[in-house]
């Protein structure tokens, strides 16, 4: 794109900025989940965990890797909190109850 518009001082001053800091904030603000995996374990293991809250998280969808391969394997004995906002949130919230055996969970509405 930057040859396209190279001899042009508006994008350059003003366009391109714009489109690199777009770019840094996809980079940073997307997850890389094996890079995670690490750190993620290591904190489990070294706190004592004995609840597990989940709020405002996409535990169905882009979250659900973590708990799937570190999270409910290494937590499933807590008790779980569930909180919900939206009909949505429910949803996922039952899919979630469904995919893993938690035996001591509750869902509060806020």
């Amino acid at each position: 794109m930057i040859e396209k518009y190279g001899d042009d001082d508006f994008y350059a001053v003003s366009i391109e900025p714009g489109v690199n800091h777009i770019i840094n904030f996809c980079e940073v603000a997307s997850k890389n989940l094996n890079q995670n995996y690490v750190q993620l374990k290591s904190f489990i293991e070294s706190t004592e965990i004995d609840e597990v809250i989940v709020m405002g998280h996409s535990i169905m969808g882009v979250d659900f890797p973590y708990y799937l391969e570190v999270i409910v394997p290494a937590l499933i004995g807590c008790r779980w909190k569930f909180y919900w906002h939206s009909n949505m949130d429910q949803d996922d919230i039952k899919a979630f109850i469904n995919q893993f055996p938690l035996k001591n969970y509750t869902t509060v509405k806020w």
